[in-house]
């Protein structure tokens, strides 16, 4: 654990180059620490679940999403072996997708720690394990990650924790940058998978419209000289659209009417659109 921390753990995250992720709720970044071949990938988002969740979905190594993704990111053979409750050692072998490259295999070891009280730590280093003996047709890779889960407040009654990945692969061999970034890319899409397993973006909205509808419903505020001279405007622009010659355009909705006009000497066009919904 300690060699983990002192070579991930103290990183500044500043330095880091920025990646496209496909994800556009997960940062992805990587560095290319002095005199080190491989670079250090970075990750971090926000999960809609308690850090025991979130740390308990990537400890199950096979679970059934965790398999179900496998076999959709070029994994061939995959284990998981039990060492006591805070330890376990896990193996995979992926098809790096590149003709003519030997399937590379990650045999680590996994201990989770708690940090302090609300943040937990994973450790994830290479490991020699008797348990899963050397094969001639497997080329044995490196890896040291390290993953931070830290809780932050509740929105309502759904708990948030601050998710960061920190991670360095060697794969061995000659492999270009380009398929080193993609490979580092496909590493942090973790978090996106675990994002997208505990997200409650639906139910933390609808309990924020609910707030607003109810501010609406009793709202008793005075509205300030700058408000009113806003609104008094936006109604001149209502009454001002229906003097105007107009032309229908064609929606995909049979129940919305859009209107688009120009008013003389304007280059801006002035739209409008109405439609009937189904709710207070």
């Amino acid at each position: 654990m300690a060699r983990v921390q002192n070579k991930l753990g103290a990183l500044d995250a500043s330095p880091f180059e920025e990646l496209r992720s496909p994800d556009h709720l997960v940062s992805m970044r990587i560095i290319f620490v002095d005199g080190q071949r491989q670079g250090i990938v970075r990750a971090s988002t926000v999960m809609d679940a308690s850090v025991e969740a979130c740390a308990a979905w990537d400890l199950h190594k096979l679970s059934r999403d965790n398999m179900k993704s496998n076999r959709g990111t070029g994994v061939l053979e995959s284990s998981q072996t039990t060492i006591n409750g805070h330890h376990s050692v896990v193996q995979n072998v992926y098809d790096l997708g590149v003709p003519g490259f030997t399937p590379r295999e990650w045999v680590t070891a996994n201990i989770w720690k708690w940090a302090d009280e609300g943040t937990l730590r994973v450790f994830v280093e290479s490991t020699d394990f008797e348990g899963v003996p050397v094969k001639k047709e497997y080329l044995r890779a490196a890896a040291t990650n390290l993953f931070e889960y830290k809780e932050l407040p509740p929105l309502g009654d759904v708990p948030q924790t601050q998710v960061t990945f920190v991670g360095q692969v060697d794969v061995g061999g000659n492999i270009p940058r380009k398929v080193a970034d993609r490979g580092g890319v496909g590493t942090l899409m973790i978090l996106s998978r675990m994002r997208k397993a505990f997200d409650k973006s639906a139910e933390i909205d609808e309990a924020s419209s609910l707030r607003l509808a109810s501010m609406i419903r009793a709202h008793e505020g005075d509205y300030t000289d700058e408000e009113t001279v806003s609104i008094d405007t936006g109604k001149d622009r209502l009454k001002m659209f229906e003097r105007m010659k107009t032309k229908n355009l064609k929606t995909e909705s049979p129940s919305t009417e859009a209107k688009v006009a120009f008013k003389d000497n304007d280059s801006h066009a002035w739209g409008r659109a109405t439609t009937t919904v189904r709710a207070e």
